[in-house]
């Protein structure tokens, strides 16, 4: 669970338009976050092209759909069966 939350977060960063450098400073992680653009790329969510020595990624279309999955399973609304409070008067 914690790891598609950082999947999600480095998605996001990577569609806003960060390198992976920036967003290991931007999340406090140094050289995971390079692990994680590997799988990424390994699970078809993001795409990398090298330019002059310089490497980019770009979100592809699984990737984005990813990221519309995560935000739909937010949104769900759960019925409550035997659910009770207790308040102190």
């Amino acid at each position: 669970m914690k790891r598609k939350k950082i999947y999600r977060n480095i998605l996001r960063l990577i569609e806003a338009g960060n390198y992976p450098a920036k967003i290991a400073r931007l999340l406090d992680r140094s050289i995971s976050t390079f692990v994680y653009c590997k799988k990424l790329e390994k699970l078809g969510y993001l795409r990398r092209t090298v330019r002059d020595k310089a490497v980019f990624y770009e979100i592809t279309q699984a990737g984005k759909n990813f990221l519309v999955e995560g935000e739909r399973v937010v949104g769900r609304h759960f019925r409550l069966y035997n659910f009770a409070l207790k308040f102190l008067f």
